[in-house]
């Protein structure tokens, strides 16, 4: 992935299409006629999916009342039953809110009871991410109602879960081929948002080589994805038709519903567009209220890296101590949840001594994390360090060439020269050894 410091301030990022009620409704019911079980059962799923959002506010309490109410007359029907796949395992540590202690419990359900059906799973974990109906925020859970949905067959899940690999979000380690593997299922299989996080992926160099009209084709195959139309138009910035400008109003409404919703990519794409001025007044003093929220609430890997390189002076004038620090801990919160856009940069905070003291051990450790892990200019970094004997390492031109291959490989245009270089430098050396024989010959 080629998300460098640099880079960053551009970036995308993405969600899933179950944002209307009464699209999650229509999926349900569908879902429910296929399988065969009436509304008596469908009752019962209701009844249960309103226990595992319980919560304490007035809301919850609400839904807890109508969960407990008997279906055995709704239960009544000779309907046969959905088939049960796997019950998930259970959670062994209790918590304090009340959504997430309802959510763990689901996973001790005994065996003949009804299971929820991959929509319901998917809409747990839509309202546990942007803390919906009562239910805080909680990021773990709603991965593992994603998860759930996914195994039960939801390619809108698998483009969720493929998210969570990307950016973390505090509730999973990240895994960058995982990530893309499923991100490109979900594509084939049109899943909701594929097309925009597979874009943004070949638009960032992301596990695949960075390449701006393949992101741009992929975004235009879901025209009704105001996610992809949105960066589409990021791509042209100042060069929008009649045609494009008459979009922007209708988007960014439809922008603004979905980050008060606390849709995640929503807020995403509304701080892209702040930060650009893309149909709005340029400001960033709300772009950068926007990332905090994704960095701070949500664990988001990108928004970390990006308001990192703000306080590094990428974009505003930050040369004290305290922004430094305040960036070397982003960039460690990213780290650690195995970003490796945020080794890279940690890599580099103690190569540097940006907000911590110098360390060249810390420094080559997490730079070949991140070279591990597929990030471009890491391997690049590290092939330069094996090419000339630099942070520790001898010289070794045979593991030099194969980082600053892997790098070029990934887009970087650095590794790309050092290699010419190198291979010029060959070309030259075995001419003039050449020369020297045919002198001494002679």
């Amino acid at each position: 992935m080629n998300r460098t410091v640099a880079g960053l301030v551009s970036d995308g990022a993405a969600p899933s299409r179950f944002d209307s009620i009464g699209a999650i409704s229509q999926a349900r019911e569908q879902h429910l006629k296929e399988i065969g079980v009436k509304l008596g059962h469908a009752i019962v799923i209701v009844n249960a999916a309103a226990k595992l959002v319980a919560a304490s506010s007035e809301r919850a309490a609400e839904l807890s009342k109508l969960a407990d109410k008997p279906a055995a007359a709704a239960g009544a029907s000779s309907a046969p039953s959905a088939p049960a796949a796997a019950a998930p395992a259970s959670s062994s540590s209790s918590s304090s809110s009340a959504a997430a202690s309802s959510s763990s419990s689901a996973g001790d359900r005994k065996a003949g009871e009804h299971q929820l059906s991959a929509e319901q799973e998917f809409t747990l974990g839509v309202q546990f991410e942007r803390g919906d109906a009562g239910a805080n925020r909680d990021m773990k859970q709603a991965f593992k109602h994603f998860e759930r949905a996914m195994r039960l067959g939801s390619a809108d899940a698998m483009v969720k879960v493929g998210r969570y690999y990307l950016e973390g979000f505090n509730s999973v380690r990240i895994d960058w081929p995982r990530a893309f593997q499923l991100l490109s299922e979900a594509y084939a299989r049109k899943g909701a948002r594929a097309a925009y996080e597979l874009g943004h992926l070949y638009l960032n160099g992301d596990l695949c080589k960075k390449n701006l009209a393949q992101a741009k084709r992929i975004w235009a195959t879901d025209p009704d994805c105001p996610l992809c139309q949105v960066s589409l138009l990021q791509t042209k910035r100042t060069n929008l038709s009649k045609a494009d400008k008459a979009k922007l109003p209708s988007l960014l409404r439809t922008l603004e519903q979905l980050a008060n919703g606390g849709d995640l990519q929503g807020i995403v794409e509304l701080s892209q567009c702040y930060h650009q001025g893309l149909g709005v007044q340029q400001s960033d003093e709300k772009r950068l209220a926007l990332l905090r929220k994704l960095a701070n609430e949500a664990g988001f890997a990108w928004a970390q890296q990006t308001l990192a390189a703000v306080l590094w002076g990428g974009e505003e004038d930050a040369d004290d101590d305290a922004d430094f620090k305040a960036a070397f801990e982003l960039c460690q919160q990213a780290a650690n949840q195995g970003d490796p856009v945020g080794m890279a940069s940690l890599a580099s905070c103690f190569e540097l001594g940006t907000g911590v003291p110098k360390d060249s051990a810390l420094a080559l450790h997490w730079l070949q994390q991140a070279a591990s892990g597929g990030q471009g200019s890491a391997q690049g970094a590290l092939g330069q360090h094996y090419l000339h004997g630099t942070l520790g390492l001898p010289q070794d031109e045979a593991q030099a060439q194969q980082w600053l291959q892997k790098a070029a490989a990934n887009g970087d245009d650095d590794a790309k020269e050092a290699l010419k270089e190198m291979k010029d430098a060959k070309a030259s050396a075995s001419s003039s050894s050449k020369r020297k024989r045919k002198e001494k010959k002679s």
